[in-house]
């Protein structure tokens, strides 16, 4: 059992990501024209990894239902742990980061709580 959440081996840093999917190919399209998601099922998350040496993965989270509403109802009732199919795929930065059409992260020093908070800036 494992938690569903950003980790790395220090934590020196934490923070927000947002991202808009691409207008033609997005992720869903992706791991589904790679046989890694089946007909029934839904993508319920992801993760991306990079690591030293240049290692980069995308693990997957699929759920047996089909669309967004009835996977938002089951996961709103389901307990902890909730039962998903996990997958892995290698792939490089390029071909993820075309999955989306913006990609937008925010990181802070581990501790500190300025993620989300109005802020002034000088340049």
């Amino acid at each position: 059992m494992s938690r569903f959440a950003a980790s790395t081996q220090y934590g020196d840093w934490n923070g927000d990501v947002k991202s808009d999917d691409a207008d033609h190919h997005g992720i869903r399209d992706f791991v589904r024209d790679k046989g890694l998601l089946t007909e029934g099922e839904f993508l319920v998350g992801v993760t991306f990894y990079c690591g030293e040496n240049d290692s980069i993965f995308l693990s997957g989270l699929a759920i047996d239902y089909s669309d967004y509403d009835t996977v938002k109802e089951a996961l709103a009732k389901l307990p902890d742990p909730v039962n998903l199919r996990e997958f892995e795929l290698p792939l490089s930065r390029d071909e993820f980061f075309a999955l989306f059409k913006r990609f937008s992260i925010v990181l802070q020093p581990r501790g500190l709580e300025l993620i989300g908070r109005e802020i002034n800036t000088e340049t």
